[in-house]
């Protein structure tokens, strides 16, 4: 309940449509704001292949996730889990560190070929947050920058598949 009401405060949306997956990011939130349909699936599965990639290479080349509680220094023991899928990465660290750095190369290639710099900025304020609060989103509406955004993740996603190799 309080989720529903934060995020109905927050977007706009009501009842269980504030609970959307995809209004948990300001980048969502603009992508729901800006299209519909087709479009809408594409380029909200896009953003989602991209933060995946670029949150595993931290995770597993850098070692932090980037979030603000990456930053603390102390050490907690991982809890031992088995996976409870069926798929099990047989892979090595160093073949799943190789993998989390062309993924999110694939991605940084594709950034860095938007023409202008608006387009790369506006990509990477939504993945890294270095802009501020409310940067893309603010008062239940996309800003300037948000629809900058969104516009760079059409042209990242134009004749492209959604996941680099």
């Amino acid at each position: 309940m309080t989720a529903m009401t934060a995020r109905e405060r927050m977007t706009g949306h009501t009842g269980k449509d504030a609970l959307d997956p995809a209004l948990g990011t300001d980048m969502g939130r603009c992508i729901v704001a800006l299209c519909q349909g087709d479009e809408r699936a594409t380029l909200l599965g896009a953003w989602q292949a991209m933060s995946a990639a670029h949150r595993n290479y931290r995770l597993i080349y850098i070692g932090q996730t980037g979030d603000p509680q990456g930053g603390a220094f102390g050490y907690v023991a991982d809890k031992m889990e088995t996976d409870p899928s069926l798929r099990i990465d047989l892979r090595t660290h160093d073949e799943r560190v190789a993998a989390a750095k062309a993924g999110w190369a694939a991605w940084q290639a594709r950034i860095a070929a938007l023409p202008p710099p608006q387009m790369k900025w506006a990509i990477r304020a939504g993945l890294d947050g270095f802009m501020g609060e409310a940067t893309l989103w603010r008062d239940k509406a996309p800003t300037i920058q948000g629809g900058v955004a969104v516009d760079a993740l059409r042209r990242l996603t134009v004749d492209k598949p959604e996941k680099p190799a």
